[in-house]
């Protein structure tokens, strides 16, 4: 489900502010069974590929059809919840998204979505790699100001809001997205409690830097602390969209290896263009005075590999990481650390457990 839809609805235009509607129930949309059979999917082009979700009030507005999938939602619907797509035709904010599917999903599925919206890249399963590049629909802000608008109990809401707590702006892969949490969640969600990176950080270059980039003048920095000037360029982008030149990444397909602690059992190349490329960039930040390290899969695939990644970033940081799995004998914290790297980085595509 990406998104669940309301097609086809009247009464419903006074509730809007600018194509973003107000708070509203789902008791004076129009969508009985008499009409779906005029709901017109035509303009969803290419995109459309299933069955429609549509939200009704009760089970009563509820009907199977080959076309339309029904799903349950009583009360008001919180403001900002949907946006105007057509006459007549609206479709659920990212927002909304979320939340609806965070009833759906377990948490860290939920984590993972909610990257994913505040990120550039949609998962996509018939994806030569399972994503594709995309603008960034929401933002942390957007998701706090749309949590605050939520009444009631709903299905899932302890979920949504444990999520929006951890998320971070601008991730462009999953693999980016899961590192940048394992590091900066705490101890007892299974993190290493560091200050968490900006990601994807644009900085332009000098004369000298276009000249070691051979003529880029700019270039985006995966993961970036500015106060300790530290960061990490992962290599291995699986459609991992190259900011500098507006293309994507694209490695050639897996092959099967074995699996250990934490190895989702598959190891993909990268092409020598782009670690080339790569590598001129960390030279042009160097030339900046930053201390950007470049990451690869077999750094992050263990917990034990990623303790490494985290000890090292600590010492960057100056400051103590909150344990370190590998080297502790706290039984709760191996658990709980095992389970968030299982949930955001080797479990990364959410068909995965399908």
């Amino acid at each position: 489900m990406a998104g669940d839809m309301i097609g086809n609805v009247e009464g419903a235009d006074n509730a809007e502010d600018d194509g973003v509607m107000t708070e509203v129930t789902l008791e004076g949309f129009a969508t009985g069974l008499r009409r779906e059979r005029d709901i017109d999917l035509g303009f969803l082009g290419p995109v459309h590929t299933g069955p429609i979700d549509i939200l009704v009030a009760s089970q009563k507005n509820s009907h199977a059809n080959k076309d339309v999938r029904h799903h349950i939602w009583a009360g008001p619907i919180p403001a900002g919840g949907y946006l105007r797509l057509g006459e007549h035709v609206y479709v659920s904010s990212p927002e909304f998204v979320l939340l609806q599917m965070a009833a759906k999903l377990d948490k860290y599925q939920t984590l993972q979505l909610a990257m994913q919206l505040c990120g550039t890249y949609a998962l996509l399963r018939t994806a030569k790699h399972g994503m594709i590049k995309h603008p960034q629909l929401t933002s942390k802000k957007k998701l706090e100001q749309f949590a605050r608008m939520i009444e009631g109990r709903r299905a899932g809401i302890g979920i949504f809001r444990w999520a929006i707590r951890y998320v971070i702006d601008g991730a462009a892969s999953p693999t980016e997205a899961g590192t940048a949490l394992m590091l900066s969640m705490p101890a007892l969600s299974g993190g290493y409690g560091l200050r968490a990176f900006k990601l994807n950080v644009e900085k332009k270059y000098d004369e000298v830097e276009r000249e070691i980039t051979r003529g880029k003048r700019k270039c985006f920095v995966d993961l970036l602390d500015e106060e300790s000037r530290f960061g990490w360029e992962y290599q291995g982008k699986e459609g991992h969209s190259d900011a500098e030149n507006g293309e994507q990444y694209e490695r050639d397909d897996g092959r099967a290896v074995g699996g250990g602690d934490g190895d989702s059992g598959v190891t993909l190349s990268y092409g020598a263009e782009s670690l080339e490329s790569d590598t001129l960039k960390l030279a042009a930040l160097k030339h900046m005075e930053y201390d950007v390290r470049q990451l690869v899969w077999g750094q992050i695939k263990t917990v034990a590999a990623f303790d490494q990644v985290a000890l090292t970033t600590a010492e960057k940081y100056e400051a103590e990481v909150e344990g370190a799995y590998a080297f502790s004998k706290n039984e709760k914290l191996h658990v709980r650390r095992l389970a968030l790297h299982q949930g955001v980085i080797v479990q990364r595509y959410y068909w995965q457990d399908v």
